[in-house]
């Protein structure tokens, strides 16, 4: 079924860090470490929405990625791709592959790799995270074995549906049957906050803001 859109919405109020927070209290991790925004986001400063997965493994073959091409097709509005490259050497996502997501309503794309293509995806306007960036293709060095299958970047497992969370600060991984309990969480969190900062800017002292936070 799927994570309600309403719950994708009142997640999208968040940042990472208060949404990392709420995963904190669960005992859950989600953050996936090492990447860096490329393009840019759009005016809210973060995209959130339902994973499609897609998996590569090096290969040496000469095979055309239509699982990828097919995820990106049936990606969906808001929509955002997470693909693993399984360390292969190579970029499987450009311009060509970002300008296909944007057009077919993804909101961003996750590489667990390099891309490359830059100047064009920043000029796209559209954003993605990936470990660098590399001006090598992926034919005969990678191969798509499947979309929309649960996939592992380094200890975060990411199954089709997962809310992803994206900002400046990095990218969390929310399992999509824990979202609606992460909303309450973050609905309650944003509100304490915004508490904590209208005391802050009216010269109360942080100990005392913070403290039945931090209790001696």
């Amino acid at each position: 079924m799927g994570v309600d859109p309403k719950v994708i919405q009142r997640l999208s109020q968040w940042y990472s860090g208060d949404i990392h927070d709420c995963l904190d209290r669960l005992g859950t991790w989600g953050m996936i470490e090492g990447l860096t925004l490329y393009g840019d986001l759009p005016p809210s400063g973060r995209i959130c929405g339902p994973a499609t997965t897609v998996q590569f493994v090096p290969t040496h073959i000469k095979i055309t990625s239509r699982r990828y091409h097919r995820a990106i097709d049936e990606v969906g509005k808001g929509g955002i791709l997470v693909v693993d490259t399984a360390g292969a050497r190579g970029s499987c996502t450009g311009e060509l592959m970002c300008t296909g997501a944007k057009v077919h309503g993804a909101a961003g794309t996750i590489v667990n790799g390099t891309i490359r293509d830059l100047q064009e995806i920043q000029a796209l306007g559209y954003p993605v995270y990936a470990r660098g960036v590399l001006p090598v293709n992926a034919v005969s060095r990678m191969q798509d074995i499947g979309w929309n299958v649960d996939i592992q970047i380094g200890n975060v497992r990411i199954q089709a549906g997962d809310v992803i969370f994206a900002d400046r600060d990095g990218v969390v991984v929310i399992p999509q049957d824990a979202a609606p309990v992460i909303a309450d969480m973050a609905d309650e969190l944003g509100r304490a906050e915004r508490n904590y900062k209208q005391q802050i800017l009216a010269g109360t002292s942080l100990v005392e803001v913070f403290k039945d936070v931090y209790p001696d």
